[in-house]
């Protein structure tokens, strides 16, 4: 059983659910029908993955206009967002549309962390003349 999203975001869900197919509408709805073809969800799970996505777009909307925060502090934060909200929607999935889903990565460090990749990669020794 999936259960019922009540917020304000999920009536405005309900009001434009996607249909497959078509281009037309936001990215918002063109995102929701793909996801609706590709892991055959209900239209109650596509109301409520659009109603997680617009909360996930208000929140890096939200950390990206914050002029009080480090780049390195939105980025870490908007991965944490779209973490979380892959997390909700995995939680509404059954068993055989999580296998269909995006399965859940493994970070060695988040972004402008110390351990990020970019700088590992640096400190390889990669920057080199003859291996650029």
């Amino acid at each position: 059983m999936v259960p019922q999203a009540s917020s304000a975001g999920a009536e405005r869900a309900q009001r434009t659910v996607a249909t497959p197919g078509r281009q037309t509408g936001s990215p918002l709805d063109r995102r929701v029908a793909l996801l609706a073809a590709e892991l055959n969800l209900s239209e109650a799970q596509q109301i409520q993955v659009k109603a997680a996505l617009q909360r996930q777009r208000e929140a890096v909307l939200k950390a990206w206009n914050d002029d009080t925060l480090e780049p390195a502090v939105r980025i870490s934060r908007t991965q944490a967002i779209s973490e979380r909200t892959v997390s909700e929607i995995r939680a509404l999935l059954d068993e055989e549309q999580r296998k269909k889903y995006i399965q859940p990565r493994q970070r060695e460090a988040t972004v402008g962390t110390g351990g990020s990749d970019v700088e590992s990669w640096m400190n390889s020794g990669n920057l080199t003349a003859g291996k650029l």
